[in-house]
């Protein structure tokens, strides 16, 4: 709906915005306000007329057969005003009907018919003060009785359709403006009666501050009124736009459509999500193992603990941080869950909660403490045992030891110690090892070719390379195969505990002067 703008008075001047809901309804009643004619099918507004009317019976779906108008002839009907508005009054003390009116079909059209109702009251209220202090009898007849319809409407209206508002808090505060709005109206009507009985102009210029703060009083809880309920709807299209539909029933049948859709969908197998899919789910941040993703669940649990004790109950909230932990499961199961018979398990918890929840919002609604007691004790022994099951699957889990996280596809096992795939290379060109020679040096992989380049040491004798598990012997000289630690003179393997080396020879002990007179044998590095 369009925005729309209303004024009170000169200098004043409120803006207020309508809201039709997703496929855009729009209003099915229509309204005749102020001096309209013939409204078929709307809440009949005031007709103009003059003193000479013989209206007596005045037609008014809207505000409903207990509120009888009297007549429009003779003096002001200010006093029989008064009545109604204390009528109206009583009634808002009685407790909301859980029906809706017939003419209004959710709550956004709720909202459109308020706002029309709240364009014509503001439109009528911002007469100025100078002209109606001049009007005859006649005139603030008919002043009065618009006034009176389009307020007593108001009151109706927002009072039988309070059961579209699932806020409980939101509810009761509504209740109290509603009660405040009705008090200063009869202050209001008692205000122009006594300007009715006041002959003198200068006189009736006395009341002009009272009647101003009487009006002011009257469209700021109007204005209150519909801001909330405003508000309150865009809450609601919120959630109806994150799953694509209106939302018709009460809180525990809107709640069951939503949780156990959620269900649903975790319960049909091939179902994948794309990653910005998942991330939207984990509000942009992805976990990278499954004792991060239970921590996270963990945390929403106790935030939602916390409305559980809260003295009021507010049902978007609670249902919006139900619905972020049921997501948050899409992504655990997509992520981290393979195991189908683990998958069954935790789905049938999911049901469990989601039907704890239902009930604990019924009751909640209801206001029955026995029930509120038996939902929450079987929604906190539920996310136990989850936690447990949580714990045993973390305990199950490889975790690579290169990076600490948690191995769920391709693995390599060396020496007992598990990698992912891709984290156990070489670690100067990046190579992926599996399946290669590789080597390990101070807990560092190599390929072959960079480990040469790096490590290699090569034989003295033979000049060629020692290979990791060969038996070789390491000197200050260099290094030399086992089968090249020979006697440079005679061939022979020389005792490793009495050899000695000249420059890059090795000799015995017999073929030692060859060396050119060695006396202390060589040791062994």
């Amino acid at each position: 709906m369009d925005s729309i703008s209303v004024q009170r008075g000169p200098g004043v001047h409120e803006s207020t915005s309508g809201h039709g809901g997703p496929g855009v309804h729009g209003s099915t009643s229509g309204h005749g306000g102020p001096g309209v004619h013939g409204s078929t099918s709307g809440y009949g507004g005031p007709r103009k007329g003059t003193g000479g009317s013989k209206d007596t019976s005045f037609t008014n779906p809207l505000l409903g057969e207990s509120f009888k108008l009297p007549s429009p002839t003779g003096e002001p009907p200010v006093g029989e005003m008064i009545d109604l508005v204390e009528d109206a009054l009583q009634d808002l003390l009685t407790p909301v009907d859980s029906s809706i009116s017939p003419e209004v079909e959710d709550l956004y059209a709720l909202l459109d018919l308020i706002v029309s109702l709240t364009k014509d009251l503001f439109e009528l209220s911002s007469k100025p003060f100078d002209q109606i202090i001049i009007m005859d009898n006649s005139a603030l007849r008919i002043f009065i009785r618009d006034f009176a319809i389009l307020v007593l409407t108001f009151m109706r209206i927002v009072k039988m359709n309070l059961v579209l508002i699932l806020d409980i808090p939101l509810r009761s505060a509504i209740i109290k403006d509603l009660q405040e709005l009705a008090r200063a109206v009869v202050i209001f009507f008692g205000i122009v009666m006594k300007l009715s009985y006041i002959t003198t102009e200068a006189e009736k210029r006395g009341y002009s501050s009272a009647f101003e703060i009487a009006i002011s009083t009257i469209t700021t809880i109007i204005t209150k009124i519909l801001v909330a309920l405003k508000e309150y709807s865009e809450r609601q299209q919120q959630l109806e736009a994150m799953f694509g539909t209106s939302f018709h029933g009460s809180p525990s049948e809107i709640a069951s459509m939503i949780l156990l859709r959620i269900i649903s969908e975790l319960s049909q197998e091939g179902v994948v999500y794309t990653t910005e899919q998942l991330a939207s789910f984990a509000e942009g941040k992805l976990p990278s193992e499954l004792s991060e993703a239970t921590s996270k669940i963990a945390d929403m649990v106790i935030g939602i603990s916390q409305l559980f004790s809260q003295p009021t109950f507010d049902f978007f909230s609670f249902i919006l941080a139900l619905v972020a932990i049921f997501r948050y499961f899409i992504i655990i199961f997509q992520l981290f869950i393979k195991d189908n018979s683990i998958r069954i398990k935790l789905i049938q918890l999911l049901k469990r909660i989601a039907d704890s929840a239902i009930e604990f919002i019924s009751a909640r609604m209801e206001g029955n403490a026995q029930r509120i007691s038996s939902s929450l004790k079987i929604f906190v022994e539920s996310f136990e045992l989850m936690d447990k099951i949580f714990v045993a699957l973390t305990a199950q889990i490889m975790q690579c030891v290169k990076c600490s996280k948690n191995i769920t596809g391709n693995y390599v096992e060396v020496s007992g110690l598990n990698y992912h795939s891709s984290c156990f290379i070489c670690e100067v060109c990046k190579m992926e090892l599996a399946g290669k020679r590789y080597y390990i040096v101070k807990g560092k992989e190599y390929c072959e070719a960079d480990y040469t380049k790096l490590f290699q040491t090569f034989c003295k004798q033979c000049n060629k390379a020692i290979t990791p598990g060969q038996q070789y012997y390491k000197l200050a000289v260099g290094s030399f195969h086992g089968d090249c630690f020979i006697c440079h003179t005679c061939g022979i393997p020389v005792d490793k505990s009495a050899f000695y080396v000249k420059d890059d020879f090795i000799a015995c002990k017999d073929h030692a002067l060859s060396l050119i007179h060695i006396s202390e044998p060589t040791r062994l590095l």
